[in-house]
C-alpha cells in the first residue's frame, strides 16, 4: 500500500511538471481591451484578411505588437468558421427534424 501511494504521488508531480514546463518559455496572454477588440472587429468585418500594411498600421495605434494582431485575426477567423459550423449543424438538424417519417405519413 505505501508503494502504490508514493506512486500516486510521483505521478502527480510528473503531470505537474510536465504542465509547468509548457509554460517555461511561452509569453503571457495579452489582455485587449474593450476598445481594442471593438476597433479589430470593425476591421475584420471589412477585410478577415488585412495584410502587413494594415496590421502594422493596427499595432501602431492599438499600441499592439504586430504578430499579436495577426494572431487576433487568426483566432477570430477560427472562431468565424466555428460558429458557421454550428448554425450549419442546427440548421440541418430544422431540416430533418421537419420530415416526415413514412409511418407518419400514412
Amino acid at each position: 500500500a505505501e508503494d502504490r501511494s508514493s506512486n500516486c504521488k510521483q505521478n502527480i508531480s510528473d503531470s505537474h511538471r510536465r504542465r509547468l514546463n509548457w509554460y517555461i518559455g511561452r509569453r503571457p496572454r495579452t489582455a485587449f481591451t474593450s476598445a481594442q477588440i471593438e476597433i479589430l472587429e470593425s476591421v475584420f468585418i471589412i477585410n478577415s484578411y488585412p495584410g502587413i500594411d494594415i496590421r502594422e498600421e493596427l499595432a501602431q495605434r492599438l499600441h499592439l505588437e504586430e504578430d499579436r494582431i495577426q494572431i487576433w485575426f487568426q483566432n477570430r477567423r477560427a472562431k468565424r468558421k466555428r460558429s458557421d459550423r454550428e448554425s450549419q449543424f442546427l440548421m440541418v438538424k430544422k431540416v430533418i427534424s421537419g420530415l416526415k417519417t413514412k409511418e407518419e405519413e400514412e
